[in-house]
């Protein structure tokens, strides 16, 4: 049963091994390079890295791929691109021969995806914050490190406001410290030795929309004749689109 199971896998491999230079969608690449990771082909693997990161975009310190099929809505490309090189950062991190620079790609594409989470860690949609937490939990289990000692300090105008000592006992645990003046200007200072991540959360509240009534009622007096005691009256009834109520 086993055997017929490899035969199966050894198959369908060489299926997408011959078709792996026809191939020029980046979301496909990314896929195919996680995969052929797996397998342990680092042959191929190494083909579609490079083909990847040809398509890539970059800064000094973020490395991401941006989606770039079309689409209505913008926060539908920001999903796609956070699972897109989440699934390259699996490709690099899954492999048994992890080499320093790309382990170095891995950080830099650590610190976009780091920049997308939102204040309650996680992304745009399910389906990218599945993908990504799988990505960045494996990125954590290859460069863990039992050793490290930091000490964190916030300053507001120069005074200490909160000190935060993360060491090998609270590493994993979440520690905060509301600013108690927004805005305001703040300092982090960091001794020790070790990594440590860091985030600033503004929340605000926002004026609700002005919505325009999709009805409007005037009701006006003509011909007014009191010794008569008739009157006419003259009533205007409107309505309007609900997009022009809602103010588009």
């Amino acid at each position: 049963m086993f055997y017929y199971q490899d035969i199966n896998l050894a198959s369908a491999l060489s299926c997408l091994r011959a078709n792996v230079t026809g191939s020029t969608n980046a979301y496909t690449l990314a896929l195919l390079a996680y995969t052929f990771t797996l397998a342990n082909d680092i042959k191929t693997r190494q083909v579609l890295l490079d083909r990847l990161y040809s398509l890539a975009a970059s800064s000094e310190m973020d490395l991401y791929w941006p989606y770039t099929l079309r689409s209505s809505e913008s926060n539908g490309l920001v999903s796609a691109s956070i699972e897109l090189s989440a699934y390259v950062l699996l490709a690099l991190v899954s492999s048994p021969t992890l080499n320093p620079n790309e382990l170095t790609n891995a950080s830099r594409i650590v610190s976009w995806l780091s920049k997308q989470q939102n204040p309650y860690g996680g992304f745009s949609s399910t389906q990218d914050t599945v993908v990504a937490i799988q990505a960045l939990a494996k990125y954590t289990k290859v460069t863990f490190n039992t050793k490290g000692n930091l000490l964190v300090t916030v300053l507001k105008d120069n005074v200490s406001l909160k000190q935060f000592k993360v060491d090998r006992t609270n590493r994993l645990l979440l520690q905060n410290q509301p600013l108690p003046n927004i805005p305001g200007k703040y300092q982090l200072t960091i001794n020790g030795n070790g990594c440590v991540f860091m985030k600033v959360v503004l929340k605000y509240n926002e004026m609700p929309m002005v919505r325009k009534a999709p009805f409007n009622i005037n009701a006006t007096v003509a011909d007014c004749e009191i010794r008569k005691g008739q009157f006419n009256l003259i009533i205007t009834v409107r309505y309007y689109s609900l997009a022009w109520a809602r103010g588009s």
